[in-house]
């Protein structure tokens, strides 16, 4: 029965070193004190001996206690790590615990992991929010950007086309009636003029003689060269009676007999309410608007502010054969009065 033994003990003893081992109660292997460590080689010496000297009955006595002892030492290297073990010579028992331990320490690592991974979980969920709340900042700073390019855009535009290409004015008094209305807004052509003149019929925006802080819109009646006479409330131009079928009434006779020549690149304006009007006729410094005092052709009425109505109304030039009379005479450099 021993030398059966010998084998399950060289296993156990190959893989560990034997610790604290129990001395026998039998008196003949009280000569050997069992020491807490034991290699290999030791062991199977003490088991001949042994085998020598016990009897029989005394073999059945050894053998409950190498079975305690198997069993003690059983129970000491399933606290040895996992990897060290004989699997297979354990019982199921210590199998069961042993794993049972495995699993414990498994769920405790499992643990320790789902801990990590929540903290990494929160982590990132905090800083994918942190980047979304940043997109939107930057989003939002991008849309208002765009509006503040598209309103600084539209304020240049704006500014370049009334400086430099249209005027938008209001007309605040009755001098153009019935053509322009008071409160009727107009729109003018700044570069009518840049490479044209201006010609007998044309609207006019100008700076006021008397005052150029103000802007004036009348009709241009004499050109450069003209001879301009007002005679019994009549207009002569170059000895040709005009047709104004434009103005609002007949110009009030006073019995006064005017005439104006109109000097190098200047032009003689009248309103068409020729009885309402401060015009050429009047004005204090000059009779005449000079060339660099144009401002725009007057073009179109868009709107009015009295009555709050949008209109579109053309500013045409309404001379007739009359106006062409006087070109005629003007070109034969006669007047015929």
């Amino acid at each position: 029965m021993i030398d059966g033994k010998k084998d399950d003990f060289d296993i156990l003893f190959d893989k560990s070193i034997l610790n604290d081992i129990d001395t026998f109660d039998d008196s003949n292997l009280e000569k050997r004190n069992m020491q807490s460590e034991y290699d290999v080689d030791d062991y199977i010496e003490f088991e001949d001996e042994a085998e020598i000297s016990l009897s029989s009955s005394e073999n059945q006595e050894v053998d409950e206690e190498i079975d305690i002892f198997e069993l003690d030492q059983r129970g000491r290297a399933s606290q040895t790590p996992y990897g060290e073990q004989n699997v297979d010579s354990l019982t199921e028992k210590n199998k069961s615990s042993l794993y049972d331990d495995d699993d414990d320490d498994d769920d405790d690592d499992d643990d320790d992991d789902y801990e990590d991974d929540d903290d990494k979980i929160y982590a990132s969920s905090r800083m994918n929010d942190s980047r979304k709340a940043r997109k939107k900042q930057v989003s939002l700073m991008r849309e208002i950007l765009s509006y503040i390019e598209m309103f600084a855009f539209a304020v240049i535009f704006a500014f370049v086309f009334t400086e430099f290409v249209i005027v938008n004015a209001e007309v605040p008094t009755g001098s153009m009636k019935n053509t322009i209305l008071i409160g009727d807004r107009i729109i003018g052509n700044r570069l009518a003029y840049k490479f044209s003149e201006p010609k007998r019929g044309d609207i006019i925006i100008f700076k006021y003689p008397d005052d150029e802080s103000q802007n004036f819109v009348k009709r241009v009646i004499g050109i450069p060269g003209d001879i301009v006479q007002i005679i019994h409330g009549q207009v002569y131009v170059n000895g040709f009676l005009l047709d104004e079928s434009y103005i609002r009434e007949p110009m009030i006779d006073n019995e006064n007999e005017l005439e104006y020549v109109v000097p190098e690149d200047s032009y003689f304006v009248m309103g068409d309410n020729r009885n309402d009007s401060h015009d050429s006729r009047y004005w204090k410094t000059t009779n005449f608007v000079s060339r660099d005092q144009l401002i725009a052709k007057a073009m179109v009425c868009y709107y009015n502010s009295d009555t709050m109505k949008l209109q579109f109304k053309l500013l045409k030039n309404q001379y007739g054969s009359s106006m062409s009379q006087a070109e005629v005479a003007t070109k034969s450099n006669t007047i015929d009065k």
